[in-house]
């Protein structure tokens, strides 16, 4: 797939050195991006299937762990309590080392296929007990781009872990950099355009030149959730400046294959 995605970028670049029509441009980088299969999608399994691989689940965690998984088949976010162990374990290392082979293991179910991977965000205990942690890692890394909306938090109590929010997803083909939409052609994208957002009452933004933070773009993953799929796309994540002084208040993502608009994200509340 990645020699596919490559090849398309070669001929696409040596077609586009004498072209300079907009439209054509957009035209063929989305051709170019359905014969690559772009975006990757996952599909929600049905019922049963997901019964059958959370039962898996449990057998694997010996009923220790208590997650249910969502329709993807992913662990996911759960509420229910530690459980009163004989042993317990406080140092920090031999914790670590525990949480991230427990994310391995389940790694049919997590996603995490390697423990030099998981970055740890945050190591935080919970309430008065020097026993019962909480350990939040960074968000998922696909060749060097980061994948929105996947951090893993794990619960640990006494010896073992018992609960776990989140999970990665399995990982796919990126495009090559340099490939589709220049940071400036999405940029003409969203310049001039008007968006509606809440503060109080609904209010309308209009993009100029000035209130995109440069600074702050950067290309990354955006997937788009809704019941039947999961949709990743490759994008350049805009930060829209608000206020003085101007601090990053709105994403707005376009996508870098396509040129589309894919969604625009208020960051504040009023």
């Amino acid at each position: 797939m990645k020699y596919l995605l490559t090849c398309i970028f070669i001929l696409t670049s040596v077609f586009l050195s004498g072209c300079q029509d907009g439209s054509l441009f957009s035209d063929l980088i989305s051709e170019a991006g359905q014969q690559a299969n772009y975006p990757h999608i996952i599909y929600a399994k049905p019922a049963d299937e997901i019964a059958v691989l959370q039962s898996e689940f449990d057998s694997l965690n010996e009923n220790k762990i208590c997650m249910v998984l969502d329709r993807f088949g992913f662990t996911d976010d759960s509420h229910c309590g530690e459980k009163l162990v004989d042993e317990n374990i406080v140092d920090e290392k031999e914790i670590l080392s525990m949480v991230k082979y427990t994310l391995v293991k389940n790694s049919k179910f997590t996603n995490v296929i390697d423990t030099s991977s998981l970055k740890v965000r945050k190591f935080a205990q919970v309430g008065q007990s020097s026993y019962h942690h909480k350990i939040y890692f960074e968000d998922q890394v696909i060749e060097g781009l980061t994948v929105e909306q996947s951090r893993i938090v794990v619960f640990f109590y006494g010896n073992y872990v018992y609960r776990i929010e989140g999970s990665w997803y399995p990982e796919f083909p990126i495009p090559p950099e340099g490939f589709g939409y220049t940071v400036s052609m999405a940029k003409n994208k969203i310049v001039w355009k008007k968006y509606e957002y809440s503060c109080w009452t609904p209010s309308e933004i209009m993009i100029t030149p000035q209130s995109i933070m440069d600074e702050f773009t950067e290309r990354c993953i955006h997937p788009i959730v809704s019941d039947e799929s999961i949709e990743f796309r490759v994008v350049y994540r805009f930060s829209i400046g608000w206020g003085e002084p101007q601090h990053p208040s709105f994403h707005i993502y376009v996508d870098i294959i396509t040129g589309e608009i894919i969604e625009f994200i208020q960051l504040f509340r009023c």
